[in-house]
């Protein structure tokens, strides 16, 4: 017998399908302007950064491509209901822990995107992240690509030490 309480929870699942339509894979070029506090405010922009998308299903993984060595992070995408051809992506930087600060590199990140792709390949992807090290400085940042091939790029490994 169900119970009534397990409708709605069983009605979120229902409406969270994994990524049928919504295809994220490929190169998109853009910038992240940030904020933060280190005892005093500051900020940066990696202009005309490259960040390279894999999917496979709802799974992505993520890297942006920095002078240093890449910034690699995993995810899960969700298409929109009632357009596959948009969504969102929750990503977390690879080594991020529950514990601030302390993740690999004392390097913790996590963001949400929201993207949206057209049948001839192009594509925009927005959102923010959050970050904190222990240098120590925290920041928010603010993403803004568009995609510029859909080849599927090789995305780095999770490296958790």
């Amino acid at each position: 017998m169900l119970r009534t309480w397990l409708l709605p929870i069983a009605a979120l699942l229902a409406a969270a399908v994994p990524c049928d339509g919504l295809d994220l894979t490929g190169t998109w070029v853009g910038k992240q302007t940030c904020r933060g506090f280190d005892g005093a405010n500051f900020s940066f922009k990696l202009s005309e950064s490259t960040v390279e998308i894999m999917q496979t299903g709802s799974d992505i993984a993520l890297q942006v491509l920095t002078d240093a060595a890449p910034d690699v992070y995993r995810g899960v995408a969700i298409d929109s209901v009632g357009n596959s051809d948009q969504g969102g992506l929750y990503i977390v930087h690879c080594g991020t822990s529950d514990v601030p600060g302390s993740g690999v590199d004392n390097f913790d990140e996590t963001g949400i995107l929201s993207a949206k792709t057209k049948s001839n390949g192009s594509g925009k992807l927005k959102g923010a992240s959050n970050y904190f090290n222990t240098a120590p400085e925290f920041a928010g940042c603010k993403w803004s690509y568009k995609r510029i091939s859909t080849a599927t790029p090789v995305v780095g490994a999770c490296d958790l030490m």
